[in-house]
């Protein structure tokens, strides 16, 4: 141990964790099961307080747990949300004391789900979280002036592992990225292709929806792509992302995508990415399937209505809270 370093055992074995670390403190929450875990690294504070659920909707026993999935601070408040045995719920936790949070629905899951993501940004919340506790994945934003969707066709039974916003010159360009694994539909036509492949996907944030009555509330800037990792010396692939770390830049398109992958040989390593190479691929790529001309914008191009954009809220930087 080094000198003057502090700290906590964490010997309960959970099931479930999610970290919580406000930016220049000294103290981190942890959301797990039933419970939230408290540790200053300052004072050698600690203490753990009950989330027992508070009611019961579960059709299956072995959900009946409140399991944790998003602590974070919102409007100044720590937001504590969590499933409630299938009657998602959140919590504000002011002064140790738990209080009534906002609608749940969106922000915690019915149980515990693998793309149990949510992405805020100013007053805005963006989630992967289903509203309704059915099995359809798809990407939301549940907080903001106007909702949007997508269906979840778009994907490839999907595990989310991180997303981020990076903030552009002009504010409607500014971009979601999303960093996932899916099922490679390229596998049933050659079994020996992996089965699941990584990929990244990319939306507007000032996205102001599809044209059309009945499309209007979908995103129309979603566009995915095939991320790559692999080392030329041993010509060794990763196929599949674990996880992703953002390091920001001053200049959006030097902001570099940290990402850990792995491969069914049980080798691992780390690929990084330009977000300006990643925007380089989504604006001059050829699309998949596609062979005409473009009338209008090319898919991925934000079509702004500027009297929604105008609800747009300052742009701080954007909190990710993801499961683990």
């Amino acid at each position: 141990m080094y000198r003057g370093e502090k700290r906590f055992p964490f010997t309960t074995k959970e099931e479930h964790v999610t970290l919580y670390r406000e930016h220049g403190t000294s103290s981190t929450f942890v959301g797990a099961v039933n419970k939230l875990y408290y540790f200053d690294f300052e004072t050698s504070e600690s203490y753990t307080e009950p989330f027992s659920i508070t009611e019961f909707k579960c059709e299956d026993s072995k959900d009946a747990k409140n399991y944790l999935t998003l602590v974070v601070n919102y409007k100044g408040k720590l937001l504590v949300c969590g499933s409630n045995a299938c009657s998602p719920t959140c919590w504000n936790w002011v002064d140790k004391k738990k209080e009534p949070g906002i609608d749940a629905r969106g922000l915690a899951p019915y149980r515990l789900d693998q793309n149990s993501f949510v992405l805020f940004y100013g007053d805005y919340i963006y989630s992967a979280i289903s509203r309704t506790g059915k099995p359809l994945f798809r990407f939301r934003r549940v907080r903001g002036p106007w909702g949007l969707y997508n269906e979840d066709s778009l994907w490839g039974n999907p595990k989310l592992v991180q997303g981020a916003i990076i903030e552009n010159e002009e504010a409607y360009k500014d971009k979601i990225y999303l960093f996932f694994q899916e099922d490679n539909p390229e596998w049933s036509k050659n079994p020996e292709a992996p089965k699941r492949i990584s990929r990244v996907a990319q939306l507007c944030t000032g996205d102001a929806g599809s044209t059309g009555a009945i499309s209007s509330s979908k995103w129309s800037t979603f566009l995915k792509s095939t991320m790559h990792c692999f080392d030329r010396k041993t010509d060794r692939h990763f196929h599949l992302i674990q996880d992703a770390i953002v390091v920001h830049s001053e200049d959006w398109a030097e902001t570099k995508i940290y990402g850990l992958f792995s491969n069914e040989w049980g080798y691992s390593a780390v690929c990084v990415y330009s977000v300006g190479d990643i925007t380089k691929i989504f604006e001059t790529s050829p699309l998949l399937g596609f062979t005409g001309g473009f009338s209008d914008l090319r898919p991925g191009q934000v079509r702004v209505l500027l009297e929604r954009f105008a609800a747009t809220p300052d742009r701080p930087a954007a909190i990710g809270n993801r499961t683990g």
